[in-house]
């Protein structure tokens, strides 16, 4: 039995991890840039962009070659698109949109894996003549005609969650009659942990559009010497579940 059939075997509803992932410009630099005059300087922000997909496909195939099943990664916060200015933040939405651009689409065919788009909602808040606004509405219109498949893998990238925010949302969209019947199965219930596994499954499929399991492990970035807790959407549904840390 070689290891992924061993994790398959161990983790039977699917090994799931989360991945933020650090230190990307940094590493960029170290590898494509150290030779410059000003080595910290990026000119080329298309050969970084390419640079750094390349390292995320090889990243992402790893993963799911290793016996895992369902993978989230964030990939942008949403003070990126405020803090820098209105010049950066459509760098950043220019960058987002190659998760979906042919190479990207071409490695998802070729690996069985089903890419998903969460947190976005914020974005959809936003002006509609924003570069923010127009990034997050072709990656809906992106899900809405991709050919999702049971069986394949699942990569869910994050962008830009508040997860408060997509909460709130979650509730202003149920009906009296969704409310009825999840008060009604909560009150089924006696054991807290039952109450929370019944929550979680209830709005990680509105969150997320599938089912995904509890994650079993983080994986983080201790840059600069402390441990940053960068996935705020799927950390925020982890009601306190053991969950393997790692950084």
């Amino acid at each position: 039995m070689s290891f992924a059939d061993e994790i398959r075997a161990h983790y039977p509803e699917g090994l799931t991890g989360i991945f933020a992932i650090g230190g990307t410009r940094t590493t960029y630099i170290l590898s494509e840039n150290r030779q410059q005059t000003d080595p910290g300087r990026i000119e080329d922000f298309a050969a970084h962009g390419a640079y750094l997909q390349h390292k995320y496909a090889e990243f992402i195939r790893t993963f799911f070659e290793l016996g895992g099943q369902n993978m989230i990664i964030t990939a942008s916060s949403f003070r990126g698109f405020h803090e820098r200015g209105g010049e950066y933040a459509e760098l950043v939405a220019k960058e987002l949109l190659r998760l979906i651009n042919d190479d990207f689409q071409t490695f998802y065919r070729e690996n069985n894996i089903d890419p998903h788009f969460v947190g976005v909602d914020t974005l959809l808040h936003l002006p509609e003549d924003s570069a923010a606004y127009r990034m997050a509405q072709q990656l809906v219109n992106f899900q809405k005609e991709w050919n999702y498949t049971d069986g394949h893998y699942r990569l869910i990238w994050e962008i830009a969650s508040i997860p408060l925010y997509s909460l709130w949302q979650c509730f202003q969209q149920m009906s009296p009659e969704e409310r009825t019947l999840l008060d009604a199965e909560i009150a089924k219930l006696d054991q807290l942990e039952d109450v929370y596994h019944l929550l979680y499954r209830y709005f990680a499929r509105a969150l997320y559009g599938i089912d995904i399991p509890t994650p079993h492990l983080y994986v983080g970035t201790n840059k600069s010497g402390d441990l940053k807790w960068r996935s705020p959407l799927p950390i925020a549904l982890t009601g306190g579940e053991y969950m393997r840390m790692f950084y």
